[in-house]
């Protein structure tokens, strides 16, 4: 009796058992997350009728010599536009094209430009690893429309092969450009994750149709690190667009072979979705457009768009329509500069189809301002700056933080800059004239849209240092979102003083705008830990010094910040950064 009583028990206890694991298997099911980008694991088989650079990333030296990979140093991509097959994109800027004689040079800088352009990316602090990905011969199309699909659907892909024969790939440009970047940079551990500095971070810069390959590996490489394929370390920091193809024709024949049932549509409305989810991750953008009818440059004008005849003339008016509203949108998540020059006319008809001439300025300003008369800002940096010439803007001090769009500028600067419109003017006397640069130089007059109703704010990033210098870090597994502080504003002229509760965005960026009672107001800045699991960076890596270093580094202590405002009613606005980082225990 006692053996049965045992057996049924352990029949029992049996039972429980597998009615707990049985309970308990639809729970781990729902906790499965779904993604919405699959990544394709497996490594790209490259065609062996390619020449031996094609679908690789080459990295050049200062001299413009290909070079090797430094793990140690901030990374820059660029994606070319339109190519043909058997030409070999880099980085040195073309000597008939580029040189005393075509009238292309601006004077001031005939006789010192450097035509290779890692030259200026290594007059940057630490220097920059400068790669181009090759895919010339999947760019050779007399439509970018079709290179457009290429971006995106495996199926649609082709190639010239070095003989100029066209074949069919098995693959998206975007699958390969993960494959190669996966194979030569993560799984060698080129980039060092144990290294964090202000200037390690990845850049993008896509021209023309190869802006919207630079978006769409952006949005794969962070697809694949939030799958935990690759670290935060591989991901982009910052994408730069330079004139970027964004169609309004809609596309139903191209499918996104990454992502689930979906039809592309339009370039320009699936660029804006992924920019804006992008953009909401942490991805800095800028955009420069350098076509002054972008919106008529398709195969039918942006919708939304007025257009009137007057003395034979069109003039074009942006109303309310679905594609204005898109681009709008996307104006929205960027730092934007219309850039209006004239010396690509000049260019050869040979380089004109390369639609080249805002990604050549755009490279060669890693090298700063190039016109006389401005100090640095330690380091080198020659400032590219915001209102050149207003009474509120020193180009021989540190008054304010008043930067424009380039390479040289901040990512940090560049990002407090989102929804921010830059336009050419020279200023005299705070007299503004609209302008256009007739030659290539890198200092193109640029003026913002800020003003002290709109550009006087305190921002910056509250972010997880993890190697403890004052280097802010600006990848995604460093963001502290949600994060509640507050900024008292005491105002000068003795009346009540102004509380502001501040809370970080999913990016762990902040922003605190002031209002004209506050003109020259102290302001105190007060944190505490995010939580007990947090501790303060140490004051000995608190950044002091010029108003430059502080936009990259680390400048509030354990007991906060206090600063003075010095803006007033005659300014054209006023912006402070203070950037926070805190050590994880454990």
């Amino acid at each position: 009796m006692r053996n049965f009583v045992k057996l049924i028990l352990m029949m029992l206890l049996i039972v429980g058992i597998v009615l707990m694991v049985v309970a308990c298997k639809p729970t781990y099911e729902q906790e499965k997350k779904e993604f919405d980008v699959n990544i394709n694991t497996v490594e790209l088989a490259i065609p062996l009728d390619l020449e031996d650079y094609s679908l690789k990333i080459e990295w050049f030296d200062k001299t413009g010599q290909v070079a090797e990979f430094n793990k140690n140093k901030p990374t820059v991509v660029i994606f070319n536009g339109f190519s043909e097959y058997n030409r070999r994109e880099t980085l040195t800027l073309s000597s008939e094209v580029y040189n005393k004689t075509s009238g292309v040079i601006s004077s001031s800088i005939a006789d010192k430009l450097n035509l290779n352009m890692p030259y200026y990316w290594n007059k940057l602090v630490d220097g920059y690893n400068v790669g181009v990905f090759h895919y010339e011969n999947f760019a050779d199309e007399e439509e970018l429309s079709s290179v457009n699909s290429k971006i995106y659907d495996s199926g649609l892909n082709t190639y010239k092969n070095k003989d100029g024969n066209v074949k069919s790939g098995k693959f998206n440009l975007t699958e390969a450009f993960y494959s190669i970047w996966k194979k030569s940079v993560v799984d060698k551990n080129m980039l060092s994750n144990a290294t964090y500095n202000h200037l390690q971070e990845v850049r993008f810069i896509g021209n023309s149709i190869g802006a919207n390959l630079a978006i769409s590996c952006a949005d794969y490489l962070y697809a694949a690190y939030e799958q935990n394929l690759i670290s935060a370390t591989y991901v982009p920091n910052r994408v730069t667009l330079t004139s970027p193809w964004f169609s309004n024709t809609v596309d139903e024949e191209t499918k996104v072979t990454f992502r689930k049932n979906i039809v592309l549509g339009s370039a320009l409305a699936y660029n804006e979705n992924r920019i804006k989810e992008l953009a909401q991750k942490g991805v800095v953008f800028e955009l420069i457009e350098n076509d002054s009818e972008y919106f008529n440059s398709y195969d039918n004008i942006y919708d939304g768009y007025l257009t009137i005849e007057h003395e034979g003339k069109f003039i074009y008016s942006p109303g309310n329509g679905r594609d204005v509203n898109l681009y709008k949108e996307i104006k929205s998540q960027v730092a934007y500069l219309t850039l209006k020059e004239t010396f690509s006319t000049k260019y050869a008809d040979t380089y004109k189809k390369y639609d080249r001439a805002a990604l050549d300025w755009y490279l060669y300003t890693a090298g700063g301002s190039d016109i006389t008369g401005i100090s640095d800002r330690g380091e080198g940096l020659v400032p590219v700056y915001d209102s050149r010439g207003h009474a509120s803007v020193s180009i021989t001090g540190n008054f304010s933080l008043k930067y424009g769009i380039s390479a040289w500028t901040s990512t940090v600067y560049t990002r407090a800059m989102r929804g921010v419109e830059y336009n050419m003017q020279t200023i005299n006397s705070n007299t503004y004239t609209d302008y256009t640069m007739t030659s290539f130089q890198s200092e193109a007059n640029q003026v913002s849209n800020l003003d002290m109703t709109n550009g006087y704010f305190i921002c910056g990033y509250i972010y997880h240092s993890k190697d403890e210098s004052e280097f802010v870090n600006l990848r995604p597994d460093a963001h502290i979102a949600g994060y509640n502080f507050t900024i008292v504003a005491i105002p000068e002229n003795g009346s009540d003083s102004q509380v502001f509760n501040v809370t970080t965005y999913s990016d762990g960026f902040y922003k605190c705008m002031l209002n004209e009672s506050l003109y020259g107001c102290k302001i105190n800045i007060n944190l505490v830990v995010p939580s007990e699991n947090y501790r303060f960076l140490p004051k000995e890596e608190v950044a002091t010094g010029n108003q430059w270093q502080v936009c990259d580094k680390n400048s509030i202590g354990r007991d906060g910040v206090s600063r003075s405002m010095s803006a007033d009613e005659n300014s054209n606005f006023y912006i402070e950064i203070r950037n926070a980082g805190f050590v994880k225990e454990g």
